[in-house]
């Protein structure tokens, strides 16, 4: 990598939080080190449960008002991984524009809203988001892993619909998106087993505040070990993340005195001191070696030369 300041990342989730729970400790230090640093989110997450007794009545089975707050929550979750004090104000953009698109809810058939996210039109879902790629000129792109993680049918979707936008921005067709656009690295975010299975057991050892539980480690469909290609150091920017949880206050309850934070299942998750992310696909850039003993990236950016 070289000029830092010029380099650009786009994170690709689902719904506000995603970003955060994968990815914060990276935004946070790919932003201090002068990174351009940009979050696309495909729904606003109204089908969330909300946690925080207050606001409750935002629920989409009561006032169905959760989405416009969480465009709240995610724009200040996104100012605690920046700086903007400093100038480094991480972008937020919203697929198709805030609203176009509805949280799909977590079971299949559930919900049929007319703009729940995965009833949508891929082809159109998928052109806008490669406009923001194009917009946007990423360098990097992160997204979710075709599991969708823990499985969520919205994660799933959105790993879809970034991977096909990537392909778009790339081509010379659609010149309506704006200037074609190669990204150099396409990553999925996500976790290795051993580590994360480590900083469970590490958990479960502390005192444990009533009414929570320590997560099962499996839930998170943890990655094998070898198939971890970057390994993210983020422990000077772990109270950022978690101050960017914490905003998520609908969602997330946060206890940074053990460095976790749950969600309404009240499984408290550990907040490591590394993120972890796959190589999914590569172009300018040279490839890394995969786990199993053998280097690995210690950055999102490591190879890319920035035009």
């Amino acid at each position: 990598m070289n000029d830092k300041g010029r380099a650009r990342a786009l994170f690709i989730f689902a719904h506000p939080d995603d970003e955060t729970i994968l990815c914060g400790g990276a935004m946070a230090r790919l932003a201090a080190e002068g990174v351009e640093v940009s979050v696309l989110t495909c729904t606003l997450g109204e089908e969330g449960e909300v946690i925080a007794p207050a606001l409750r009545e935002l629920a989409a089975d009561r006032a169905d008002q959760l989405g416009g707050w969480r465009i709240a929550e995610l724009r200040a979750a996104l100012d605690r991984l920046g700086s903007p004090g400093r100038g480094s104000v991480i972008g937020q953009h919203f697929l198709g524009g805030a609203g176009r698109w509805r949280d799909s809810g977590m079971a299949a058939g559930r919900n049929t809203h007319q703009r729940a996210f995965v009833a949508g039109d891929f082809g159109e879902q998928s052109r806008a988001a490669a406009k923001t790629i194009r917009e946007t000129r990423p360098h990097v792109v992160v997204t979710h892993d075709p599991g969708g993680g823990y499985g969520h049918r919205d994660h799933v979707h959105a790993n879809r619909i970034a991977v096909e936008a990537v392909k778009i921005a790339a081509a010379e067709a659609h010149r309506e998106l704006g200037p074609s656009w190669q990204i150099a690295k396409l990553y999925w975010a996500g976790v290795g087993r051993s580590m994360w299975k480590a900083e469970v057991e590490a958990l479960a050892a502390q005192p444990i505040p009533e009414g929570f539980h320590v997560v099962d480690p499996d839930v998170a469909k943890p990655w094998q070990d070898d198939e971890v290609t970057t390994v993210f150091d983020i422990g000077e920017f772990r109270s950022a993340k978690l101050a960017a949880l914490a905003e998520h206050a609908t969602q997330i309850t946060v206890h940074p005195e053990l460095e976790t934070f749950a969600l309404s299942n009240k499984a408290l998750n550990p907040v490591p001191g590394e993120e972890h992310f796959a190589l999914a696909q590569q172009h300018r850039a040279p490839a890394p070696q995969r786990g199993g003993g053998h280097a690995r990236e210690d950055h999102l950016l490591a190879g890319v030369v920035v035009v």
